[in-house]
């Protein structure tokens, strides 16, 4: 055996040690996931003709409760009717397309101008902290800087309510 032969063999190896487990796991999930599958597919084929039996019993039952008050034929037909209404009703709902949403409305100009009023208000907030921090008056900063910070608050929850 060539020196290629031998570290094919052992790469091979190495690598059937490494992937094995990890492919044989992955077998299993798709076995149990293929086994649940079958499952739910047998127990609604099963839900599918037990509804199937008692819609039958049901018009039967109908039939038979109308039947005095419109005879054998005219209480078969109106049940039958009903039945067909119903049946139709039920795919004209399922094959009907459905509306796309609405687009959102676009942000209108005033709400743009609520941006920009916001926008500098915050940056003279900023600007009007930064020169109370230098200043010497630390308590005019403080009344000041909360009703800044109070009209920031204020504007924005404007802004959060236009756009909710």
């Amino acid at each position: 055996m060539t020196k290629q032969g031998m570290i094919g063999q052992l790469l091979g190896a190495a690598l059937n040690r490494a992937v094995g487990p990890i492919i044989a796991l992955g077998r299993a999930r798709a076995e149990a996931m293929a086994q649940r599958a079958i499952t739910i597919a047998i127990g609604i084929a099963v839900g599918g003709v037990l509804a199937a039996i008692g819609v039958v019993f049901l018009l039967l039952a109908v039939t038979i409760y109308a039947t005095p008050h419109l005879g054998p034929a005219g209480a078969a037909a109106a049940t039958g009717g009903g039945a067909l209404v119903v049946g139709l009703i039920v795919i004209l709902a399922v094959t009907s397309r459905r509306r796309a949403p609405p687009p959102p409305p676009a942000a209108s100009a005033g709400v743009d101008a609520v941006f920009a009023a916001a926008s500098d208000l915050g940056r003279s907030v900023r600007e009007k902290a930064e020169k109370v921090a230098d200043s010497d008056a630390a308590r005019t900063a403080k009344s000041s800087t909360a009703v800044g910070l109070a009209l920031a608050a204020l504007v924005a929850g404007i802004i959060v309510g236009l756009r909710g």
